[in-house]
């Protein structure tokens, strides 16, 4: 278990996954489903986010607070995790690298998964499905697991539209899926569209470095796409930033509305944040894990 550290993964033990909507499940397992129902009991409130069920809003606590609370139930039951890892040559890039954290939080949730006993198949994407480690349900399948996520290493451009495509060709394509990517492709819409037809629910991790965000470059430098090795000279100003900073800011809200419209979930983090702040205060404030 090189990948992670045990101790982060210690720390995840009691962690659980939240679907936003009924996904169907094989067996009993250990996953919070937010549905109702005679059989499910209350289990807590959380902020609301865009793409809830509006029927889950507690209304008594808007009228006197002025803020949208979800209404929590609960039941145990397993469901279908797929998590997309974008292993394109543009992930391999920025300190901390985007590829490694990628790979880290995808075996990050893949661990809570199946200690909940949910079915879980990962999956390595550049210009199509480059691996797969199949659906596998149970604590034996972690090691071999966080083994594969070792193996994922970078190659070709960034198409999520055809790894998208595989998802929805499978025969039980239904479930909950993650994408973990940076999104330097074409037709991403396309590909959230197909991932929306069916019955699913779909959260977007977007995964960028601090030099992306915030780059501290200026003079004359020549520019070399990661992914297609196409060389451009460029003269950096103090302008010319402020234009990339403001284009990257439009970018990242078009993405964001694109998820939401279609009801899923997109958090766009940066590789500098530490996992286990992400998962255990990010995520859970997003309402991802309980």
């Amino acid at each position: 278990m090189s990948l992670i550290d045990s101790k982060l993964l210690s720390s995840l033990d009691g962690l659980k996954i939240i679907t936003h909507r009924p996904l169907p499940g094989r067996f009993k397992g250990d996953l919070r489903s937010l549905k109702k129902g005679s059989a499910i009991e209350f289990a807590d409130f959380r902020d609301y986010v865009p793409g809830d069920d509006l029927r889950t809003i507690d209304w008594n606590i808007y009228a006197r607070l002025e803020r949208p609370y979800i209404k929590l139930f609960e039941e145990e039951e397993d469901t279908t995790i797929r998590i997309l890892i974008d292993c394109s040559r543009s992930m391999r890039w920025g300190e901390p690298d985007k590829l490694n954290y990628a790979r880290k939080l995808g075996g990050c949730l893949s661990y809570i998964a199946l200690r909940n006993l949910n079915w879980v198949s990962v999956y390595g994407f550049s210009d199509g499905v480059n691996a797969r480690f199949a659906l596998h349900r149970g604590l034996a399948y972690i090691p071999p697991l966080l083994n594969f996520l070792e193996g994922l290493e970078p190659t070709g451009k960034t198409n999520l539209l055809g790894a998208c495509r595989q998802i929805v060709s499978e025969r039980s394509a239904a479930g909950l899926v993650f994408i973990i990517s940076d999104l330097f492709g074409d037709n991403i819409d396309k590909a959230l569209s197909l991932l929306g037809e069916r019955k699913r629910e779909v959260c977007v991790i977007h995964i960028l470095s601090p030099q992306e965000l915030e780059p501290d470059v200026l003079g004359d430098i020549r520019l070399v796409d990661s992914e297609t090795g196409e060389k451009r000279e460029a003269s950096i100003t103090p302008k010319l930033l402020n234009k990339y900073k403001k284009n990257l800011r439009t970018w990242k809200e078009s993405l964001e509305s694109a998820c939401h419209k279609r009801g899923m979930n997109y958090i766009d983090i940066e590789t500098s944040i530490p996992l286990d702040e992400l998962l255990l205060k990010t995520f859970r404030k997003r309402g991802l894990l309980t």
